[in-house]
């Protein structure tokens, strides 16, 4: 009987998680917020997701515990930067939703959200039928949300202004509300327009800071991250945006080199040992146009807590240098290394580069085809030179897994990241970069960071941040 009882409680959780939760103490004030216009501006994995997906559910049901609501069917509308990343969002909300209210036309696809055209969420039984959740993203422009009207808008993370200007007409009718959520980041959209907005008592704001006490549901035995993961995910940001994954700092931290975790302990004659992987990384000059570097690396443990990365060698040209020239320089590195061109297990190059004044494109197939040449072997028979991933705030994830490494040590003291001597314009570029994209120094920083990205995956250099609430 017990068993049973248990499983139907499971089977309720499931369909039912909404009765189930406990919000912590910044969620609880977020939610219970009845103002016009409200702006929760924190740091990473605070909960801002979830409580957003609690209070958008709610509403949509009639059923708020906190606030006096309108009475339902209403209409909200959510913006995010893209579909991909409103898929986390999507998945808070569908889970709280009970999936006996949903219309069957709507549902949900891992990795790829709530679906439909376009993708919504209707409520067609229960306290909220009628209600309907619609989606929409930054890049399909205010004509998207044009004409609209909405009870509730949801801005997840940093809204540009001339959105936002077309956000507040479409909840004006119905004497609406608008709910932002945003952790600020380097490279966001430029958010003076907000912030004025805020300090003019405009917008009511919500800020508390990434601390144990910020994640521990109220009346639950244990937190979903504890203070110690809290300290070792901050000691894995980069300086620049360490207040603002943290606490929400509208600006970041202008304080010098990136790396900072790069010290002398990081160069070593250390080789990797037997089986480790091997990449070769590229960059066709985006800063100096048509000057090559190309970092030779190795790791190992890349499917462990705690991978290693040894930087063996580099090549970055003195000026200009053809296609052929590049080719001969990335076998010759191989060479002085006692390796052979078969020995790479992946290779990753950017993106084109054109230079007019010397009347020649730079790319990875053109690169690739100049080592077929070298090798004379077919074209077919030589590996691809895979593009990096390109996403925004993609640079500043590639530095801050490189900056993890550099800082990180094992129970001897030993880093896990090593620079052989050898590597001398890498080293340089370590001990100086300041986050400058005219910045000479960054294009072998680039090619090193492109092939970490490759090998090192985020699970392995900071805490699993996963918002459970």
């Amino acid at each position: 009987m017990s068993l049973s009882i248990a499983l139907a409680s499971s089977r309720r959780a499931k369909r039912r998680a909404l009765d189930t939760v406990r919000l912590t103490k910044p969620q609880r004030l977020f939610v219970s917020d009845s103002a016009t216009q409200v702006l929760w501006r924190d740091g990473n994995q605070v909960g801002k997701s979830f409580a957003l997906a609690y209070d958008i559910v709610h509403r949509c049901r009639g059923t708020h515990p906190y606030v006096n609501v309108r009475k339902p069917p209403i209409s909200v509308l959510v913006i995010s930067v893209s579909h991909e990343q409103m898929v986390p969002l999507h998945e808070k909300i569908w889970d709280l939703a009970p999936k006996d209210e949903i219309s069957p036309d709507s549902y949900f696809t891992p990795g790829r959200g709530i679906s439909g055209k376009p993708p919504r969420l209707v409520f067609t039984t229960g306290p909220g039928a009628g209600s309907v959740i619609h989606f929409a993203t930054y890049k399909q422009g205010s004509t998207r949300i044009a004409g609209g009207t909405y009870d509730l808008v949801i801005c997840d993370e940093p809204p540009v202004e001339s959105l936002y200007g077309e956000v507040k007409p479409r909840v004006f009718r119905r004497r609406g509300l608008i709910r932002i959520c945003m952790t600020p980041t380097p490279d966001m959209p430029d958010q003076t327009w907000l912030r004025e907005i805020v300090e003019a008592d405009g917008i009511v704001e919500h800020n508390y800071g990434l601390t144990e006490e910020a994640c521990w549901p109220e009346g639950a035995l244990v937190p979903w991250l504890r203070q110690d993961e809290i300290d070792e995910y901050a000691s894995g940001l980069l300086e620049i945006e360490r207040e603002m994954r943290m606490n929400g700092a509208w600006e970041p931290v202008v304080s010098g080199r990136w790396l900072t975790g790069f010290d002398e302990s990081n160069i070593s004659t250390k080789r990797p040992p037997a089986g480790a992987l091997l990449g070769v990384g590229i960059d066709h000059g985006m800063v100096q146009r048509g000057k090559q570097a190309m970092v030779l690396a190795a790791f190992v443990g890349v499917n462990t807590e705690r991978p290693t990365a040894y930087y063996l060698d580099e090549y970055v040209a003195s000026g200009f240098t053809t296609p052929e020239q590049d080719a001969a320089a990335i076998l010759t590195m191989l060479r002085r290394n006692g390796l052979s061109y078969d020995d790479i297990d992946y290779w990753v190059g950017d993106r084109p580069m054109r230079s007019m004044r010397h009347e020649t494109r730079k790319s990875n197939a053109t690169l690739r085809a100049e080592l077929a040449l070298k090798l004379d072997r077919p074209r077919e028979r030589t590996e691809i030179i895979h593009i990096p991933k390109k996403f925004d705030g993609s640079v500043i994830y590639g530095f801050r897994l490189m900056n993890t490494l550099c800082e990180r040590r094992d129970a001897e003291g030993m880093p896990h990241a090593f620079f052989h001597p050898q590597c001398e314009q890498l080293i340089e570029a370590a001990r100086r970069f300041a986050g400058d994209s005219r910045d000479p120094h960054k294009d072998v920083l680039d090619a090193a960071r492109y092939i970490t990205e490759r090998f090192i995956k985020p699970r392995s250099n900071a805490p699993r941040l996963v918002a459970h609430y």
